[in-house]
């Protein structure tokens, strides 16, 4: 099956339980998901792909402790000053 892009692949293990695969780059991501519809592991799993296609694109977003981070007080120091400043 394919998700913007991404081909994964999907198995049912036993009734009510899936394995899946896909690979964005390098990275290979496999889990498990809980459900007697294909219908609703297939749905699981693109949302999967959908989380992790941002997080390739945006690697900083979802860490907001990080030195890049909008939030850090030192990002408001700066805008603020450079507000004054202007």
């Amino acid at each position: 099956m394919n998700r913007r892009g991404i081909e994964f692949t999907l198995l049912q293990v036993e009734p009510g339980l899936w394995h899946w695969r896909f690979k964005i780059g390098e990275k290979v991501t496999t889990g498990n998901t809980k459900a007697n519809l294909m219908g609703l592991a297939t749905r699981r799993v693109q949302q999967r792909i959908d989380i992790a296609l941002k997080q390739a694109v945006r690697p900083g977003f979802w860490q907001p402790d990080s030195a890049n981070s909008p939030d850090t007080p030192e990002s408001h120091a700066v805008a603020a000053n450079s507000a004054l400043s202007v």
